[in-house]
This record gives C-alpha cells, sequence and structure tokens, in this order.
C-alpha cells in the first residue's frame, strides 16, 4: 500500500490525541491545552513527516513551527 497523505495522518492524530487527553481532564496536563500546544503538535507532525520521507526542505518549516 502506498503511504500517501502521511503529514494528514500524523497532523489528524496528533490532534486526536490531543483532544482526547483535552476531555480525560488529567490535571497534570491542564497547562497544555491551548493553541501553542496545536501548534508544537503541527511542528513535530512536519519533522516526523520530513524524516520518513527524507523530505529535508521542510525540516525548516517544522523546526520553526515547534519552536
Amino acid at each position: 500500500m502506498k503511504k500517501r497523505n502521511s503529514l494528514a495522518a500524523y497532523i489528524l492524530i496528533g490532534i486526536g490525541l490531543f483532544f482526547l487527553l483535552r476531555q480525560l481532564k488529567i490535571p497534570i496536563l491542564t497547562d497544555f491545552y491551548s493553541l501553542p500546544t496545536l501548534l508544537i503538535i503541527i511542528g513535530v507532525s512536519l519533522l516526523l513527516y520530513s524524516y520518513t520521507k527524507k523530505k529535508y526542505q521542510l525540516l525548516f518549516v517544522g523546526t520553526i513551527i515547534l519552536g
């Protein structure tokens, strides 16, 4: 099976986990329920995608969004 849209899959899995943890209301993680956390998720997804697909142009963009 071809690996199409793996970037979208990484982003959707990350956002899904974010909303799952938000609904569980774990007291330790309450500080991370904000917009910057979503940007971190997108940045990590871009980094994972660029390493797995060997598209190193996206490393800079992923690092900027993660930072």
